[in-house]
């Protein structure tokens, strides 16, 4: 967000301003993530709705599937000739 308003040199003038800009997005992200992640699980296991089995399949693969295997599953389905991919490219260009 920083890098938008500055130019290249700006950012690198304060040798503390690029890590520090980088740890305060992380931080913000880490806390957007741990307030989906809590609102997922109380939806989860409150709340009775259809496709329920899928979302909830999707929050548990990565505990379950080894990340080597999600890995080449998101390159199947993100590679141009995927179903996702196709979609992109047909898209985005």
């Amino acid at each position: 967000m920083v890098s938008a308003f500055l130019k290249q040199d700006e950012l690198y003038a304060w040798p503390g301003r690029f890590p520090l800009c980088t740890t305060l997005k992380m931080s913000l992200v880490s806390l957007l993530m741990v307030v989906i992640g809590a609102v997922i699980s109380y939806i989860l296991a409150r709340r009775e709705f259809m496709g329920k089995w899928l979302i909830d399949v999707l929050v548990t693969l990565p505990m379950i599937l080894h990340k080597t295997v999600i890995e080449y599953m998101l390159v199947f389905l993100l590679e141009k000739r995927g179903i996702i991919g196709q979609l992109l490219f047909n898209t985005q260009g």
